[in-house]
């Protein structure tokens, strides 16, 4: 069966136009005439010995002629109808397809409209009202193209061509083998995975790509070399799956999202414990974290297969609630009461030694403003009496108050040991000697 498949192949290989065909018609016309003038070189003395007259000869030469005729259009006819049946039982393909197949194959593709058969493609797939015939089997017939689509070509179980949007004609037992999208694709995952200490977590990812057209834009158009290699790869890169499944197969297209950016996220939040993902103490939050580590493994991934990632966005992040036990609910608030205590502790020192700096800081200006004052008044009068230091201590006290509230609140908590202050600054001897 594939020596006989493999032999239609090779006698269907030209173009499938009319001149072509007309060479091929020519050519076995002549080959026929040749065979018959070779008949009549054999025969011709044999003729001419049995015929007397050369009217008789010329009669029997053209009957032979005729009969030669009628004895190769039943040859032809006969491995028409021999051809047709193959097809149709190879491909399983009704009568009127089968047909239709081997006068196309016989006679070419029209020249002029109405174009038939067409094949379509659009929005990354083969139209629904596609002929079966060109579904099966192939060419020879029309493919359109459309808008963000490319296809590869198969014939004979090779690939032989990559196009992009446009009309072309299919040539012999040429068929479209893969369809590849070219718009912008965007998919959305859902991952359920466990945290480092076995909490179910749910975590909600977008991913945006297109295939990789050698630009930083998603245009189907010119589909350049790079976008050829790019769908080529695309086509190729497939995974085949168990029979039984919901799918047979999976392109690199629902790979990149459902398996690399699926198993990078799994990855990640399984380095984590629960507390560790919604810590607050972190500088930069796990979830950007994450975002960025998937971003570039997967625009790495993607480039191998011919796909450029546009986008990839982690939208929530969220833990099973209902399956998380009271255990490690007393666990968490343990450790995060530990923490909060620790915290405080931490704070009330730093704020206990700030008030006291401060409160030596006010006795310390306190007691030099004092003196000035004091000084100021010395030399008028030698005495000084205690309603004056009083008054003298209420303006000190009053400027500093103006100057730094922290020191003002101090002030006024020093205002009791005012009389021993005042009694310290009468014995002064300074004071006495000047």
């Amino acid at each position: 069966m594939a020596s006989i498949k493999n032999y239609l192949l090779t006698i269907t290989k030209q173009s499938t136009d009319r001149g072509q065909k007309l060479l091929l018609v020519l050519g076995v016309g002549t080959g026929a005439t040749a065979i018959f003038a070779l008949f009549l070189a054999i025969a011709f003395p044999a003729l001419q010995r049995q015929l007397e007259s050369p009217l008789d000869l010329m009669f029997s030469i053209l009957g032979y002629l005729l009969l030669f005729v009628c004895v190769m259009a039943m040859a032809f006819l006969a491995a028409r109808g021999i051809f047709i049946q193959f097809v149709q039982r190879m491909y399983n393909l009704d009568a009127e397809e089968a047909t239709g197949l081997v006068n196309r194959i016989i006679g070419g593709l029209p020249e002029k409209p109405p174009f038939s058969p067409v094949i379509a493609v659009r929005q990354g797939h083969i139209m629904d009202n596609a002929p079966n015939v060109l579904r099966k089997v192939g060419g020879p017939g029309f493919l359109s193209v459309g808008h963000e689509n490319a296809v590869v070509l198969s014939r004979g179980g090779i690939l032989v061509k990559v196009l992009g949007p446009g009309w072309y004609r299919l040539e012999a037992f040429e068929k479209v083998w893969r369809v590849v999208d070219l718009r912008t694709q965007r998919r959305e995952i859902t991952v359920e995975t466990n945290t480092r200490d076995g909490i179910p977590i749910t975590c909600q990812a977008e991913i945006r790509f297109h295939v990789d057209n050698g630009a930083n834009t998603a245009h189907a158009l010119p589909f350049t070399e790079v976008s050829k290699k790019s769908v080529f790869q695309l086509a190729t890169n497939i995974v085949a799956l168990a029979p039984g499944g919901l799918e047979e197969e999976r392109t690199a297209m629902k790979l990149i999202a459902g398996g690399k950016l699926d198993g990078q996220i799994r990855n990640w939040i399984e380095q984590y414990r629960l507390d560790e993902l919604f810590s607050p103490q972190r500088e930069i939050p796990v979830i950007v974290e994450l975002q960025a580590a998937v971003t570039d493994a997967t625009i790495r991934a993607g480039r191998e297969w011919g796909l450029q990632v546009e986008q990839v966005e982690i939208k929530s992040l969220l833990p099973s609630g209902e399956l998380i036990s009271e255990q490690w609910f007393e666990m968490w608030r343990s450790e995060w009461d530990y923490l909060a205590n620790k915290e405080k502790a931490v704070a009330k020192a730093e704020g206990t030694e700030i008030v006291k700096m401060a409160r030596l800081q006010a006795q310390t200006q306190l007691v030099d403003n004092l003196i000035r004052q004091l000084k100021k008044i010395a030399p008028e009068d030698r005495q000084i009496s205690p309603a004056l230091v009083h008054l003298r201590f209420l303006d000190v006290v009053r400027s500093l108050a103006e100057s730094d509230p922290l020191v003002r609140s101090t002030m006024f908590k020093e205002a009791q040991g005012l009389g021993n202050i005042i009694e310290m600054l009468q014995s002064l001897p300074a004071l006495d000697s000047e």
